[in-house]
This record gives structure tokens, sequence and C-alpha cells, in this order.
């Protein structure tokens, strides 16, 4: 009985080094594109009627289509609100890259691009009133969402999260209430 015990407390053990340990040595690279929102009520009748269905009918199931006319490339307006750039909190808690704050059509979203961060467990992205300067210092924030991947570039909606409230991004781990990085405003 002892060796049972033994056992499943080691493969316990195993587990949380695991979880632990594992994210310092593995990456996870986001490569997403730029999003650019197209509203299809500002289209000319011309855009709209490119590639429209009009019943059921006009599909046919199994067949290419040729259209006689190339589709038209609708180009929504975006542009970036505000810049940041990511610095780590200390020596090994370290990150790099960039924060734009692009609004497109009528979303409003973080960007981060060329960026890299320790990665760990439980990381989020935050939104802070204020600058943090350390963990203990964190302040006033609100956890926007799961951080996709501790590498590349990579897009998060601010639904109707008003970002003329806040100063700064960080990187944080809940688990640990620690802060990897900051990108001020």
């Amino acid at each position: 009985m002892k060796k049972v015990i033994t056992f499943v407390i080691i493969i316990g053990v195993l587990f949380v080094a695991w979880y632990l340990i594992s994210p310092a040595f593995i990456d996870t690279v986001v490569d997403e594109p730029l999003i650019v929102n197209v509203d299809p009520i500002n289209l000319s009748e011309e855009e709209a009627a490119v590639g429209k269905v009009d019943t059921p009918e006009d599909i046919i199931v199994g067949q290419d289509i040729i259209m006689d006319e190339p589709m038209v490339e609708v180009k929504s307006e975006t542009s970036v609100e505000k810049r940041g750039t990511f610095q780590g909190t200390d020596n090994f808690h370290k990150g790099e890259g960039d924060l734009i704050v692009v609004q497109g059509g009528e979303e409003t979203f973080i960007r981060f691009e060329n960026f890299s961060v320790t990665n760990g467990p439980d990381l989020f992205v935050t939104l802070n009133k204020g600058v943090p300067t350390s963990s203990r210092e964190f302040g006033e924030h609100i956890i926007l969402e799961a951080l996709k991947g501790n590498k590349g570039s990579q897009n998060y909606s601010l639904g109707d999260v008003d970002i003329t409230e806040y100063d700064s991004v960080s990187i944080y781990c809940r688990n640990f209430s620690t802060l990897f990085a900051t990108a001020t405003l």
C-alpha cells in the first residue's frame, strides 16, 4: 500500500513540476494577421453586388463558379490610436515587442507585433489604470483575455472597453500574481 501512495505522490509532484517548469522551455508562437473589418453598410452598390447570392437556387453544389467580373477589393479604414513598447519586469520575466491600439471600422483592438515574453503558466493580458512597476504594486486593472502565445503577432478585441481609461497593457501570471511585462500606452 505504501508503494501505491508513494507512486501517486511522485506522479502528482511530477505533474505539478511539469506544469510550472515546462513553459520556460516551450514557446507558443502566434502569427495572426492585422484585423481589417469591412462594414457592409458602407459598400457601394457595385461592391455589394460582387459575390452576392440572391436565392438558394443560385448555389450550385460541386461545381466551380467563374465570375465575369473580378472581385472588388474592399479596404476598411483603420487607424492607429496609441502605441507602446513592452518591457520586461525583471531579469527573469522578460518581454519585448510593439503594442498598437487599432481602430478598424466599429471595432477597437490591441495588437502585439514582434512580441516576445518569457512563457509561464496561466498568462493573461490586462489593461491597467496606471503603470505597474512590480507585481506588488499592480494597481487597478481588468483582465482582457488569456495570452494566445508568448511569441508572435496577435490581436485582442477590446469589445466595449474604453481604452482611454487605461494607461498600460501588461502580461500577468494569475496563478502566481506575477507581472511579466508591461507596455505604456
